[in-house]
């Protein structure tokens, strides 16, 4: 690894800590490497801010405010399937969307919108071959507790401990020198809380910039929540989704085998599901659609990031990956006379880069996603996509080095007559290349067939 990809590494593995977690706050835990029980100061909702699944936000009447979050009104626009999906993640249909289906035949395309704060449902769209005859799917998050007592572990180098004794706090604090760390002796009360307040005020006097005054702080004040890592595996045959009513699987998370519910919160045992649908009208493939939604309503004026309810509900740093040697190029360039500008657009400069799926209120990503020679094994969710963009190059076949030197381009040149021709080489191979890139975008072949040669 270049020192240029391990810096990159670390700034991206540093962002992720901070925006989605875990590992992001200085308490001591267990696992050192993914900090998949770390403790953090304050509540989860206050502290990250992406790759979070909220429950269903419904106003006092009990309406669904969210119902649109994932709307596929051209749900089944993946393949141009029918329309009737009889559950939660269906809404409306749009009539012009059956109609170009009905024209134009299957596109993989799904039309998709997302218009809420608070996701209660996210997911991915990938497919795999024919032959496949089952998938492998991993849900992976974290849940927050508040954390007791002998959980809260602050590493601390030793630095005047005898401090503790000085100013009183040897009733509430215990020093490990061995494993040099601060530990709280017992479960903080109220009053235990305003008796350290007073011990602080005698302290802050003369060392309120001490390290010791400042641990102190942060172990003492502000609620500590505990995470709890969940990896939830089961295979699913696809015999089995096609089984199921409009080819619509549900699975109960609680109830996948080796699951452990003891440190979720009551109303989401029920209420977490992982949905899979089916999609079978291409005569190649298989197109499926993998969400995971919590369903449990939760009042539109709780949720705020300081109420302890909604923070216990939510799911974080959740990710959906689905694992199989059947995937296949989720990609469809062929021409659509419905497509925007900016969808033309894009289809043409990625042309050449293969696609594994789309994601839904989630980005998507799959194994070695940089390269189009191997092919993946997986592909995931992720709230971080992230892709290394290689330095553009100046090189052509078109025209000799030398001509395109400032000194002969310019009036640092000498020769003026050569000059212009140089300069007319240039506007000449810029002409033809402009006409072989409009060539190619509108879809003619050789032009395309050409220009991959080249390259």
């Amino acid at each position: 690894m270049t020192k240029h990809s391990h810096n990159r590494e670390r700034l991206i593995h540093r962002i992720k800590r901070e925006i989605i977690g875990a590992g992001s706050d200085i308490f001591e835990c267990t696992d050192k490497v993914y900090f998949t029980d770390e403790v953090i100061e304050g509540k989860p909702l206050q502290r990250y801010f992406s790759a979070i699944l909220f429950p269903k936000q419904v106003a006092k009447n009990g309406r669904d405010n969210a119902h649109n979050e994932l709307t596929d009104s051209d749900e089944d626009e993946i393949v141009g399937v029918e329309s009737n999906i009889p559950n939660e993640l269906t809404t409306e249909y749009n009539d012009d969307t059956e109609a170009r289906e009905n024209e134009e035949g299957p596109t993989t395309q799904p039309q998709y919108t997302a218009n809420t704060f608070f996701p209660s449902q996210f997911g991915l769209s990938f497919c795999v071959s024919r032959d496949c005859n089952s998938i492998e799917i991993q849900v992976s998050f974290g849940n927050y507790k508040k954390a007791k007592f002998n959980e809260i572990i602050l590493p601390y180098s030793g630095t005047d401990i005898k401090m503790l004794t000085e100013f009183g706090f040897e009733k509430f604090v215990l020093f490990d020198e061995e494993n040099q760390c601060l530990k709280l002796k017992k479960e903080l009360d109220k009053d235990d809380r305003k008796e350290f307040a007073e011990l602080q005020k005698a302290m802050r006097k003369d060392h309120r910039n001490h390290t010791l005054f400042k641990h102190l702080t942060k172990l003492f004040f502000r609620e500590k929540y505990r995470r709890f890592d969940n990896c939830l595996k089961l295979t699913v045959p696809i015999s089995q989704i096609q089984l199921a009513l409009n080819q619509h699987y549900i699975v109960v998370l609680s109830t996948i085998e080796g699951v452990n519910t003891e440190n979720w919160h009551k109303d989401q045992k029920d209420n977490l599901l992982l949905h899979l649908k089916l999609y079978t009208n291409n005569p190649d493939k298989y197109f499926i659609k993998a969400v995971i939604e919590n369903r449990f309503p939760h009042q539109k004026d709780q949720f705020s990031n300081a109420k302890e309810k909604l923070n216990q509900l939510c799911l974080f740093q959740t990710e959906i990956k689905v694992s199989s040697p059947c995937l296949l190029p989720f990609n469809d360039y062929q021409a659509n006379l419905y497509k925007s500008d900016e969808d033309r657009m894009l289809d043409y400069l990625f042309r050449n880069q293969l696609a594994y799926g789309i994601g839904h209120n989630a980005a998507c990503t799959w194994k070695d996603c940089g390269n189009n020679s191997q092919k993946p094994s997986w592909i995931s969710t992720t709230f971080l996509p992230e892709y290394d963009v290689k330095s553009q190059s100046t090189e052509t076949d078109k025209i000799h080095k030398s001509v395109l030197l400032v000194k002969n381009l310019s009036s640092f040149g000498e020769d003026k007559k050569q000059i212009l021709t140089n300069l007319k080489q240039v506007a000449n191979a810029y002409l033809e290349w402009i006409s072989g890139e409009t060539n190619a975008a509108n879809g003619n072949e050789l032009a395309l067939k050409n220009r991959v040669v080249a390259q």
